[in-house]
């Protein structure tokens, strides 16, 4: 039961992913071959007919989260869209150009890094049950 969940999660990993990636060729198509911004502003027009402003050019659900709002459209700007990605910002090329400088670093505490006792150890002996007294 597990494995036909694993692998349909996995279709529906892979169905996700094609379909950004179909977003991402027609955004950079209709941007005339430039990469994809990562944040966006709202564009009001005017709608004579319902005479409110209404909002264009929203960009795909796929790429972009929509967040806050415009408590006056055209006025505020404080709706905007942020584009998400679906991996760590450090493991994606398109924000990191260079390799990441994050977790480079072994860290080692304590005796692992060749550290001495220290007087503050006196908490580590404890006594079993059997009266011997265990040092680890």
């Amino acid at each position: 039961m597990k494995g036909a969940y694993l692998e349909t999660e996995d279709a529906i990993q892979r169905e996700t992913q094609a379909s950004r990636n179909e977003a991402e060729r027609e955004a950079m198509a209709l941007g005339g071959g430039k990469e994809v911004r990562m944040i966006k502003d709202t564009v009001y027009l005017n709608d004579d007919r319902l005479n409110c402003m209404r909002e264009m050019d929203i960009p795909s659900a796929m790429i972009f989260e929509p967040l806050g709002w415009d408590r006056e459209p055209g006025v505020t700007k404080e709706k905007h869209y942020r584009k998400f990605f679906t991996d760590g910002l450090e493991n994606t090329e398109a924000v990191m150009s260079k390799p990441s400088e994050f977790m480079c670093y072994n860290l080692k505490r304590g005796q692992s890094r060749g550290a001495k006792k220290s007087m503050f150890s006196f908490g580590a002996e404890k006594a079993d049950a059997s009266g011997e007294q265990d040092t680890t």
